[in-house]
């Protein structure tokens, strides 16, 4: 267990090199899931307990750890960066493989499928030595009008401005680049550059929460 004293989050690869085969190290891994020492998040994924760890779990760095490639996105990103005044319960990230769910006991984890054509827009982020991945802001907001307003199909202008009151956002105006944000918005199609150039209006008139 020394060997990995001090980590927080520990996949199974980077464990098996300590023993000379596979069997051995599963064992062992086995015995330290059920001494308490090592929590298992899913399979090959481990977070070391306390007090054996040096610092709290990163959650942005658990979910990519969880399922990769990913990064956190929708309303969890929205709440990171404070554009939305609700707490968001669960870890919701972006992916290019199939959807999931994961419950565990550090908390739940969710993986919303989208094409590669639009998996971009994120950046590292260091918490603790921990590294996550997180979407830019410009991206979190259009990935999450991509799924809650389904922009592919068509909506009423009006449906879109209710939307945007119901969710309540705020501290926007002045943080996000627009342009990029509009640059961003071509890329998923021509209902989004609407919906985007709508939402920009909205946040210029005062929509934000105060």
């Amino acid at each position: 267990m020394r060997k990995i004293e001090g980590r927080e989050i520990v996949e199974f690869p980077e464990m098996s090199v300590f023993w000379p085969n596979r069997e051995l190290a599963q064992v062992q891994i086995s015995r330290w899931v059920r001494s308490g020492k090592l929590i298992k998040v899913r399979r090959g994924v481990y977070v070391i307990a306390d007090p054996f760890r040096k610092g709290e779990i990163f959650d942005f760095a658990l979910a990519y750890a969880i399922l990769s490639p990913s990064y956190v996105s929708l309303e969890s990103a929205l709440e990171f960066y404070g554009f939305i005044p609700e707490r968001v319960n669960m870890i919701t990230s972006v992916t290019t493989r199939r959807p999931a769910k994961f419950t565990t006991p550090l908390g739940a984890f969710e993986f919303r499928h989208i094409s590669k054509r639009l998996f971009w827009g994120y950046k590292e982020i260091k918490h603790q030595d921990q590294m996550g991945v997180i979407a830019l802001p410009e991206k979190a907001i259009l990935d999450f009008f991509y799924f809650r307003l389904r922009a592919g199909e068509s909506k009423d202008d009006n449906e879109v401005l209710a939307f945007f009151e119901e969710m309540r956002f705020q501290g926007i105006k002045g943080v996000i680049d627009t342009n990029l944000f509009m640059e961003y918005a071509e890329t998923f199609g021509r209902r989004m550059k609407c919906v985007a150039e709508m939402f920009i209006s909205f946040v210029s008139d005062g929509g934000e929460v105060i």
